[in-house]
Parts: C-alpha cells; sequence; structure tokens
C-alpha cells in the first residue's frame, strides 16, 4: 500500500514555473465547488477552502523545518534555535493534520445523501464505521465506506499521538547530526515513545535501537497517506455526488510540497 501511494503522489505533483503544483481530484473539486453557484449556497467551497489551508500550512511547516536546518549548517549558532523552533513545529503540525481530517468529514457529511447525519468530526466519524456501517454506505456509498476503513488504522495512530501532545504531557526533542537527517522521538516523563507503540509505519522511519526516528520518513509517509486519501475521497464525491467529470485545468501551489516529495521518496 505504502509504496503504491508514494508512487501516486509523485505523479500528482510535479513541478513546473511557479513550482511544486498539485493537480488532481481534489484540486479541480475545490475549484468546482468555489465556481458554481448552487454549491456555494451548501458551504461546500468553505469547506475545501479550508482543507486547501490546512494542506498549504503543513506544507509550510516543512519548508520551514528544511530551510532552518540548512541555515543552522551555515552558522553553527543557530543549531540550538533549530532544535527549538522544529520542535514547536512537530508538535503544531499534528495540530494542523488534526485539522484537516475533521474537515474531511464535514466534506463527507455534506456530501451525504442526507445533511447532518454523519459525524463533523472524523475521530467520530471513524468510530461511526465501526457501529453503523450500514447506515454509513446507505448515506454515501460502500467504495467510500471500505476507503475509509483501509486508512482507519493509520489515522488512528496520528490521532493518538495528537492526543498526546495536546493532553498527556508528550513533547517532542529534536537532536541528531543535521547534516544526515532530522531527528526526534515524542516521549512523556515516562520516557516512552509514543510513535514506537502507535505508529504502523514505525520500522520504515525508526534510525536506531534508541528509538530515534526520522522526521523527515516519518512526514513523507504522511503526506503520501494524506494526499491519496485527499484524492480518493474527491473523486468519489465527483463520480457519487456530482456525477459528472471534472477537467478544470486547475492546481494548488507550495513550495512545501517539493519539501514533501523530497522527503517522501526517502522511504523508498
Amino acid at each position: 500500500m505504502l509504496e503504491e501511494k508514494i508512487k501516486n503522489t509523485n505523479l500528482l505533483i510535479k513541478s513546473n514555473e511557479i513550482g511544486p503544483n498539485w493537480k488532481g481530484h481534489f484540486p479541480n473539486l475545490s475549484y468546482h465547488y468555489r465556481i458554481d453557484k448552487d454549491d456555494q449556497k451548501s458551504n461546500l467551497s468553505k469547506i475545501t477552502n479550508e482543507l486547501t489551508r490546512d494542506i498549504w500550512k503543513w506544507a509550510t511547516i516543512f519548508y520551514r523545518i528544511e530551510y532552518t536546518r540548512l541555515q543552522a549548517l551555515k552558522d553553527k549558532k543557530l543549531s540550538s534555535l533549530f532544535g527549538s523552533f522544529t520542535t514547536l513545529d512537530i508538535e503544531y503540525s499534528h495540530i494542523v493534520i488534526r485539522s484537516l481530517f475533521d474537515n474531511l468529514a464535514l466534506l463527507i457529511s455534506a456530501t451525504a445523501s442526507k445533511k447532518r447525519q454523519l459525524p463533523d468530526s472524523y475521530s467520530d466519524l471513524s468510530d461511526y464505521l465501526n457501529k453503523k456501517s450500514l447506515k454509513f454506505v446507505e448515506l454515501t456509498n460502500e467504495p467510500l465506506y471500505l476507503l475509509l476503513k483501509e486508512y482507519q488504522i493509520w489515522f488512528l495512530s496520528l490521532k493518538e499521538i495528537r492526543d498526546d501532545i495536546i493532553h498527556r504531557n508528550y513533547n517532542s526533542m529534536v537532536f541528531g547530526n543535521l547534516e544526515e537527517d532530522i531527528y526526534f522521538w515524542i516521549k512523556n516523563r515516562k520516557d516512552r515513545n509514543r510513535i514506537k507503540e502507535t505508529y504502523p509505519y514505525y520500522n520504515f522511519i525508526r534510525y536506531n535501537l534508541h528509538d530515534v526516528l526520522s522526521y523527515s520518513k516519518y512526514s513523507g509517509i504522511n503526506f503520501a497517506l494524506t494526499i491519496n486519501l485527499m484524492e480518493e475521497i474527491s473523486e468519489n464525491i465527483i463520480e457519487y455526488s456530482i456525477k459528472k467529470k471534472l477537467s478544470y485545468n486547475t492546481g494548488l501551489s507550495s513550495e512545501g510540497f517539493g519539501t514533501a516529495l523530497i522527503w517522501m521518496n526517502k522511504v523508498i
């Protein structure tokens, strides 16, 4: 699954004269809701705009971390600042990820056959899939149900890591040789590495026997899976809700996409 998602992301995001550019189902869907007057009334344009802001924020965090790392390599005095800045960025990135997922839940709820029937929290939606699978399929469709189940374990691992940071006093720490990579962990006072316990792709990001992790690979994996999930949900909405092909020549651009692709391709 993971290698396929990484290859798909490489096909979706290409560099052009304005930088790394994502062209696919989600940019088309977002543009469609922005120009369609009927759909604007149903708040769908606002939801896809918020999703665009979330993915842009996340990519900007990647770009800022990598830019700061390169500056720290030029000036050793900046290395301690790099650790402080990046620690905060790593923790904040999990808040952005959670916001993105909740906006995906809003999008799914808003495009269901009956409005306000599905949860507007992705965590609650994930629970709904387990408890009311038949009702979910009735309100949406079976391919969407199977799609969300495919990504469920990965989402729940990210949710747990985010909840640990926000609610359970877990903290990130950045250290190591900046010339090689960005190394980190997320632990609490009992010295438990939460990512080791929850993350399904832990072995891909593990650096050594002391539970030191590669942040670039961790982010690259999460970015690839998120882009694919957004694309597949958008494709499903286009097929089952809009019911017509969208072929706008539009895309989303961010320098951070370029950083994400570099990090992502370290994994395979």
